[in-house]
């Protein structure tokens, strides 16, 4: 993929640590990429967590947005990951989504254009832009809790 290898590392540091964050300790979160010659390459980070309520979801890529309060207190930050993040995926023509069931939990996904792909000649993926199997990372039980 032709990107800023920097800057998407930190979109993809940024989403997994919100995954990790608010998933609970047993659930899992996944990260998963697939890509398919002429449309778009994607990588979703997947979690258990507690996901967002429906009302909430429009303004979650809006700067200083938290899910609530509570939330706020016991995990910090800034509430900027997402903006920011949302920010650096649209500067590499690709767009950002989200979907979440409070409760169930959360799919964010970096979409990006056929344009960014490295493909060889007969117009298949490169190594590193095949299809790759989910990861899964089982959420760490916190000191204490």
């Amino acid at each position: 993929m032709r990107a800023d290898r920097r800057a998407l590392l930190q979109v993809l540091l940024n989403l997994l640590n919100n995954a990790v964050k608010f998933t609970e300790p047993g659930g899992t979160v996944t990260l998963s990429a697939s890509v398919m010659p002429g449309k778009e390459f994607a990588i979703a980070v997947v979690d258990t967590g507690i996901g967002i309520d429906a009302r909430r979801l429009p303004h979650v890529f809006e700067p200083f947005q938290r899910i609530d309060p509570y939330c706020s207190r016991r995990h910090g930050g800034s509430g900027l990951g997402l903006s920011i993040s949302k920010m650096i995926v649209e500067r590499h023509g690709g767009r950002l989504s989200i979907e979440s069931r409070l409760g169930v939990g959360t799919t964010v996904t970096i979409h990006v254009p056929p344009e960014r792909q490295l493909l060889l000649a007969e117009g298949k993926p490169t190594k590193d832009a095949r299809t790759a199997r989910p990861t899964r990372i089982r959420a760490p039980a916190y000191p204490g809790e």
